[in-house]
């Protein structure tokens, strides 16, 4: 039997604008406090245990 050839599938990321209207009306300090909240959360959603720095320097 002839292996059937796979079909590509359809990209599962989020596609996210980065420069949105909201993100807009935000101050410098406001983006960077989102910024690091979200980094935070790709980190524990991705299974990182300690924020960086946090660690003993491995």
């Amino acid at each position: 039997m002839q292996d059937l050839p796979i079909k590509p599938s359809c990209p599962k990321q989020l596609q996210m604008q980065f420069d949105s209207k909201r993100l807009r009306g935000m101050s410098l300090q406001e983006r960077q406090q989102v910024v690091t909240c979200l980094a935070i959360l790709l980190a524990e959603a991705a299974g990182e245990s300690e924020p960086e720095g946090s660690g003993d320097g491995r």
